[in-house]
């Protein structure tokens, strides 16, 4: 029997190891999946699954919360995130699957394939006179470039209206309930973005995704190495265009994500390679690998602490016997808040501090409550905005901060201030 066979069967093989990936996905994901309180974006999905409609621009979750997870158990917060921590079980294989065809069943562990990405890569790939009058010539091209031309004005005729609403939500104040601040301007703002989705990713896997991509380029592989980037680069920059209109999340960023795991497996694949004189070979690799992994556990381990989301649940239990009939309450995410305290208004707390006046010094002055997110880094809610710090300072006392300390620096504490009625004077007063 060759050496290089009888190498073969002594480690695991890759079916083992899927199986191995695929426990421990549906491990992480259901640990605690119903402890934490909603946050914003989940009032939507809670809304819109209960009331599901075919005009939704994502219909499919929607009804299997629907007709699926609600006949058997409510749609609390472990039941309305039943259906994502499955799908996500789910794509480890099928995105290995899809990986090990592109760059090998080792570096074959997650994949990423976007229809604006992939067009891209057809028009830098083939974009040249010769080749398209080659292809021009052949009846299937024809009628799939028409059949894709029709399935993009359908598309855009969908969802084009959609994305402009949701801009002038925005705009009107209607759209997202975060109390955001970004540094800077234009250009500052986007790199604030851009390096807050490195972040997100931990730069150790963004360096080896890149030089996992370089490795594809010099590597005669440079079709493939084409193809991820283009996979990164359509959406990415197709989100930062749509940042300088309208604020834009970081989490928008991560359908690019796998182009950067693909490219890092890539770069331990060809590094177990490498000769270096260490037994046995998949050392090296697999130290570095740890080492990947290692930096970003901190951050894990304090997801499972608080979430990585505010405790409004939480804030909402101290609240609640405190709260008088005429109180006001405002608050970054009202939905979330209002939620957990059935019965009561919330408002949406933003940077103008006038409406807080208002309700301060209106016909019936009542006491004002605000729940807003401890000042924290850059990348992250912070009510330092305008002049809605110093005001809130100057008539308002905290009376409360609730959260979980995280290992990592992204501190998710909420602060509870009571602002008490103010004191009017009468014209006729001496």
């Amino acid at each position: 029997m060759s050496a290089p066979a009888t190498a073969a069967r002594q480690g695991p093989s890759p079916a083992v190891i899927l199986a191995g990936l695929i426990v421990l996905a549906l491990a992480l994901r259901a640990f605690r999946l119903g402890d934490w309180n909603f946050e914003a974006t989940e009032m939507f999905t809670l809304r819109d699954s209960n009331d599901p409609r075919l005009s939704n621009p994502r219909p499919l979750i929607y009804f299997l919360n629907y007709f699926l997870i609600r006949t058997w158990m409510p749609l609390d917060e472990l039941g309305l995130r039943i259906m994502p921590a499955l799908f996500g079980v789910l794509g480890v294989p099928a995105l290995y699957l899809m990986g090990r065809r592109l760059v090998g069943t080792r570096a074959g562990l997650f994949a990423a394939l976007l229809v604006g990405g992939i067009g891209l890569w057809v028009v830098a790939t083939y974009l040249r006179r010769d080749q398209l009058a080659r292809l021009w010539s052949q009846k299937a091209v024809r009628w799939g470039t028409w059949a894709f031309l029709i399935v993009s004005a359908g598309l855009a005729i969908r969802y084009l209206p959609m994305l402009q609403s949701w801009v002038a939500d925005r705009d009107q104040g209607k759209g997202g309930q975060f109390l955001l601040h970004l540094p800077g301007g234009r250009g500052t703002k986007q790199l604030t973005i851009l390096l807050s989705y490195v972040d997100t990713l931990t730069w150790p896997v963004v360096l080896t995704g890149l030089t996992g991509l370089g490795m594809l380029w010099q590597q005669r592989d440079r079709p493939l190495a084409l193809f991820l980037a283009c996979l990164f680069v359509f959406p990415v920059t197709f989100l930062i265009l749509v940042s300088f209109r309208t604020a834009v999340s970081t989490i928008y960023l991560l359908p690019s994500a796998p182009v950067f795991l693909y490219c890092a497996g890539v770069f331990l694949d060809r590094l177990s390679e490498v000769d270096l004189g260490l037994r046995p070979r998949w050392l090296l690799p697999t130290t570095v690998a740890l080492l990947i992994i290692v930096s970003g556990v901190p951050t894990l381990i304090s997801q499972y602490r608080d979430g990585r989301r505010y405790d409004f649940r939480g804030i909402a239990g101290w609240l609640d016997p405190r709260l008088g009939q005429e109180d006001v309450i405002f608050s970054d995410q009202p939905q979330v808040l209002a939620h957990y305290l059935p019965g009561h208004t919330v408002q949406l707390l933003r940077g103008d501090p006038a409406p807080l006046m208002q309700a301060m010094q209106g016909a019936a002055p009542a006491t004002l409550w605000i729940v807003a997110p401890a000042p924290s880094h850059a990348f992250r809610t912070s009510p330092k905005l305008a002049k809605l710090k110093g005001w809130m300072y100057d008539n308002c006392q905290l009376r409360n901060t609730v959260g979980s300390g995280r290992l990592d620096f992204r501190q998710n504490y909420l602060e509870v201030y009571r602002c008490p009625p103010a004191v009017r004077v009468s014209a006729t007063s001496p």
